[in-house]
Order: C-alpha cells, then structure tokens, then sequence
C-alpha cells in the first residue's frame, strides 16, 4: 500500500508542472495586453516612460522562464495566484 502511494505522488509532480505550464501559457496566449489594459482603465497617458515603469513594476521585462519560476514559487510559497485586473 506505501509502494502505490508513493508512485502516485510521484506521478502527481510532473502532472502538476504541466497542468501549470499549461496555464501559464495559456493566459499569455490571451489577445491583448495587460499594460494597454491597466494604463487605459486607470486613464494613464500610455507613453513609453509608464509603460516600461509598469513593466518592471509587475515582472514583465523579465525571460518567461523566470516569470514563470516567480509565479509559481508565489503560488507555493504564498499562496498568491497574482494580481486581479478587476
């Protein structure tokens, strides 16, 4: 019974690395973005100077793989899904 439980959480950890890579992906994939979404709903000029300020601000600037790294370590470590837009 131990030997089967142990397989099974270790068949857990690669499917939770895909299932999030999967949703990191797919929220990146989302049309649009979410700098033009936040600069016009707070009705910020959308000039250069914010946007790259907004970009540092929120990660943005950095490799996917170190976005992706940042996120999942605040979900395991913090319990933070990120920032709502709404």
């Amino acid at each position: 019974m131990q030997a089967y439980i142990i397989r099974r959480v270790l068949a857990l950890i690669p499917t939770l690395i895909f299932a999030s890579l999967i949703v990191f992906v797919t929220v990146r994939l989302i049309p649009g973005d979410v700098i033009d979404l936040m600069l016009s709903s707070n009705d910020i000029g959308a000039d250069k100077k914010s946007r790259e300020q907004l970009e540092a601000a929120l990660g943005l600037d950095q490799p996917m793989w170190s976005q992706y790294f940042r996120w999942v370590g605040a979900i395991v470590f913090e319990g933070s899904l990120g920032m709502s837009l709404w």
